[in-house]
């Protein structure tokens, strides 16, 4: 076998990894800057849900009725999800639930990561779903003891001005 013929392999070899190098590194270079904790990209209209989502995280961990009240809509609603309507309640209700809820909570601790944001048809209404990690210590009867809940949930906003965000409050999903 003369030199040519073997060295056409090694030849074909190195174009191949150089081609392949140079479509990994496209690939990498090409991918969007996104929020950290979330699937979000980074611009204005994400940032601010984002920066919302934070104020209510402190709010819940710093367990604030008042501030909690603060975020929520007057016409807030809760369906919890299900069609019966016992479990069903208000912005009216909410006060004394969350005030009931925080009784026996010592800490609350609520991590989240948003993995998608979207806008209904009119852009005043804002679909968030995110999946949370949340952590409380509770007074029990016998001791205090550490809860952890992990899931999804879907908070639904609502804003007066599609473009600048303004006067985000929640109306579901708390």
């Amino acid at each position: 076998m003369n030199l040519s013929m073997r060295l056409k392999p090694r030849l074909f070899e190195r174009i191949n990894f150089a081609v392949l190098l140079v479509l990994l590194t496209l690939s990498v270079g090409c991918k969007p800057d996104l929020i950290p904790n979330t699937d979000l990209r980074d611009n204005k209209v994400n940032r601010t849900i984002v920066d919302f989502m934070v104020t209510y995280r402190k709010a819940l961990e710093s367990q604030s009725v008042s501030d909690l009240m603060g975020l929520v809509a007057e016409d807030y609603f809760e369906d919890n999800g299900t069609a019966e309507q016992d479990d069903d309640y208000g912005y009216k209700d909410l006060q004394q639930r969350l005030t009931q809820s925080f009784e026996p909570v010592d800490e609350v601790f609520l991590n989240f990561f948003i993995q998608h944001v979207e806008f209904d048809e009119t852009r005043t209404k804002i679909r968030v779903i995110y999946r949370f990690l949340e952590r409380a210590k509770v007074k029990l009867p016998s001791g205090e003891e550490w809860f952890t809940e992990s899931d999804v949930n879907e908070m639904w906003l609502r804003t007066d001005d599609d473009d600048e965000l303004t006067n985000l409050q929640i109306i579901s999903g708390l």
